[in-house]
């Protein structure tokens, strides 16, 4: 085959341009570090080495993430050591004002630095980083004019609807029909509750008491996230005790004829009638007390409170403030509690059902802004107040976490009603000012021991020194906090050493609404709030001095209270202390993902540099191979090119 010198020319064009070409890729490699600036370069090299650039980009993210959660575990560390330092000084304040020497007027000034410490300590719970709340869990921002930060001050934690209306079935002449709940008549949440059902007392109505309705809210707190829990029927008579005496008959509660009762004194002085029903409080399940000379009769749990009285009955106890003989059932209420905000509804629309727990609408009786009387339902969802509580807005649900991988988070920080809420520091702090104060107690056990609680004051054996007790009055104060401002009912207690003894004391106190008294095994008196986070008890105003003979007046109490608050500092230390502990090992988690990510990105690193940079080396040697292999295809294609026509033929 015959080739003329055009081919000649072009093929030696043609391998002189791909040559350039091969030395401009070369010096291009060595000049951008790179092996591929284009796709075309080497496809399957750069689709892998895009996919490790990804990678590698990933991993940067991942530590960039470790470092913002490191940064703010160590902030949110910080704060809880603080409050634990803050602990650590209330505790000493609180061993210097146990002292009996510290006067009342110093402790008062040593209450307000414990109230410095309370709202310092709820400072350092609202700790931001970065315009971050450290302690609200994912609700790190966005919060409101009523939720302004993660902690609260006088606020509820959590939402409540308290069941007030206290309702009375008057079963003279003719009964009214009892309607009880039926299936689906309540819906909380959307979560219809079922039937009430009989609470086993026999009493009547007995599936319209507070333990009934009770039940079938708290049958689907697990789905509507709402619990009930009771308040107690109670009823007080409407005048003082009259003088007189029973017959059997007279006074009937709960189905137990109370019997006779001789020499009845005007306002109970002796103790005798409310003795009498005491003595049936097994049979009953009632407690009766007296408030300054009016009887008071009050059911020990949730079941209804029926009083029948004859005319002599209602003369002398005037329980049921009606016309005699009069036949009347008294029943509890319940108060409906959630962590979150909480619908309550009726079938038909009407609040009718809504009685049932003791519960009226309309934003007198519920307390919720614009609830309307009537419209069968009740948005449980005003943040309400309460003088020295704390409310928590966070995530209660989740801890704050940061992306460490693909598939896998890592948790940081922590939402505060565990890290600060559940161990009880603001509580504790309050509680411990409160001592200080001499108020807001839920709880003593007396100084005296009582070895004859059925001996007569005035007997001298009763194991108590009672030679200064006097017939008198003392004060007991219950304060109810769920209500704001908080609602204080005072319970005026006679004694007469001549005819009380401990025990009817005893019965005095454990028949108040709220307070519960019960003698412990060494046969001290103990005094408990029958709801210490509701209600709260205070002793004052004592003309007969019992409390101090028995040992619970207001300097016992203190004491008592400052003794418990002793106990409870060492208690919330320990419980920071395991905090603390625990963001230090998520801070260890840290460094060792941290660690992983690094050993991560210097593989990626290298695997990517395999793929992608320019060997330097190499690249000159082939460049210089090149160049020396263009040369020669010059030299090569001038002698060529200066061929005649005459030669080539």
């Amino acid at each position: 085959m015959r080739i003329t010198m055009q081919t000649i020319h072009t093929n030696i064009l043609n391998n002189l341009d791909r040559t350039t070409t091969d030395l401009a890729k070369i010096n291009n490699q060595i000049a951008t570090g790179r092996q591929m600036s284009r796709l075309s370069d080497d496809p399957v090299n750069l689709a892998v080495a895009l996919s490790l650039r990804t990678n590698l980009s990933s991993v940067v993210q991942y530590q960039e993430n470790l470092s913002y959660g490191k940064g703010k575990i160590a902030a949110a560390e910080t704060s809880l050591a603080e409050i634990k330092t803050q602990m650590i000084r209330a505790k000493t304040l609180a061993v210097q004002a146990s002292n009996d020497t510290v006067s009342p007027a110093n402790r008062i000034l040593i209450a307000a630095e414990v109230r410095n410490l309370f709202e310092h300590s709820v400072l350092l719970g609202n700790s931001e980083l970065n315009g971050k709340y450290l302690f609200g869990g994912y609700r790190t921002s966005g919060y409101t004019v009523a939720e302004p930060n993660p902690f609260t001050k006088d606020r509820y934690d959590g939402y409540r609807l308290n069941g007030n209306a206290f309702t009375t079935i008057d079963r003279t002449p003719v009964p009214p029909p009892s309607t009880p709940l039926a299936a689906g008549d309540l819906i909380v949440n959307g979560i219809a509750a079922g039937a009430a059902a009989a609470d086993g007392t026999g009493l009547p109505y007995e599936d319209m008491s507070a333990t009934a309705v009770a039940k079938v809210i708290n049958d689907i707190r697990d789905q509507s996230g709402v619990t009930a829990n009771i308040i107690p029927a109670s009823q007080q008579g409407s005048a003082a005790i009259n003088a007189g005496a029973l017959a059997a008959g007279d006074l009937v509660i709960n189905g137990v004829d109370i019997g006779a009762v001789a020499g009845v004194q005007a306002g109970d002085n002796t103790t005798g009638l409310t003795a009498a029903i005491n003595a049936q409080t097994a049979a009953t399940g009632v407690l009766a007390t007296n408030n300054g000379g009016k009887l008071i009769l009050t059911a020990v749990d949730g079941r209804n409170l029926q009083i029948q009285t004859s005319a002599n009955g209602e003369a002398v106890t005037s329980l049921n403030g009606g016309a005699p003989p009069t036949d009347k059932v008294y029943f509890g209420a319940v108060q409906l509690r959630s962590d979150e905000k909480f619908l309550i509804k009726t079938a038909d629309g009407t609040d009718t059902a809504l009685a049932a727990l003791g519960l009226d609408g309309g934003t007198a009786n519920s307390g919720e802004p614009a609830d309307t009387a009537g419209d069968g339902e009740i948005w449980v969802r005003a943040v309400a107040n309460r003088d020295g509580a704390v409310r928590y807005n966070g995530d209660r649900d989740h801890d704050f976490e940061i992306k460490i991988s693909k598939g896998s988070n890592l948790a940081v920080t922590k939402r505060g009603n565990v890290a600060l809420s559940d161990t009880n520091v603001f509580s504790g702090l309050k509680r411990l000012e409160d001592a200080l104060r001499g108020e807001n107690y839920t709880e003593v056990t007396s100084s005296g021991r009582v070895t004859g609680p059925g001996n007569t004051l005035a007997s001298g054996s009763t194991g108590i020194d009672a030679s200064n007790v006097v017939a008198g009055t003392f004060d007991v104060t219950i304060t109810d906090h769920d209500v704001y401002p908080a609602q204080n009912t005072t319970y005026s207690i006679p004694i007469d050493p001549a005819f009380d003894t401990p025990e009817t004391i005893r019965q005095k106190l454990d028949g108040i609404p709220g307070l519960s008294a019960s003698w412990d095994a060494d046969s001290h008196l103990q005094l408990n709030s029958d709801d210490p986070d509701r209600y709260t008890v205070a002793i004052d105003n004592d003309t007969s001095n019992v409390t101090a003979a028995i040992g619970i007046d207001k300097s016992v109490m203190q004491s008592h209270a400052l003794q418990l608050s002793m106990g409870e500092m060492d208690t919330i230390m320990d419980n920071l202390t395991n905090q603390i502990s625990d963001f230090g090992a998520r801070q260890n988690r840290i460094e060792i993902q941290n660690k992983i990510l690094g050993d991560v990105e210097l593989s990626n690193t290298e695997a990517l540099s395999e793929r992608q940079d320019t060997d330097v080396t190499e690249a000159i040697m082939r460049l210089k191979a090149k160049e020396f292999a263009y040369q020669s295809a010059l030299t090569a294609a001038a002698k060529t090119m200066q061929l005649s026509l005459v030669n080539f033929l």
